[in-house]
């Protein structure tokens, strides 16, 4: 069997020296991180439940001082470990 869950598409885009930091909080909470992608800011990308949301922009805001922006997508159903 396979158990499934609600998940919103989340990206924050942080400065490289944040980064790292919020990935690997994001592992720590058990976050599913789907990629990043690294320019001249890194896009980190999660897909999370609705009561994760806040918890997020929190942490991104508290890791960068403010300066992380998070955008929320669409919502999709994603297969769930464990």
């Amino acid at each position: 069997r396979v158990r499934r869950g609600e998940r919103i598409d989340v990206t924050i885009r942080t400065s490289y020296d944040i980064a790292a930091t919020l990935q690997a909080e994001a592992r720590r909470r058990e976050w599913i991180m789907r990629d990043a992608e690294y320019s001249d800011t890194v896009l980190t990308r999660l897909l999370l439940a609705e009561d994760q949301i806040a918890a997020a922009a929190a942490l991104a805001a508290e890791l960068s001082a403010g300066d992380a922006e998070m955008v929320t997508g669409e919502r999709g159903y994603v297969d769930l470990l464990g």
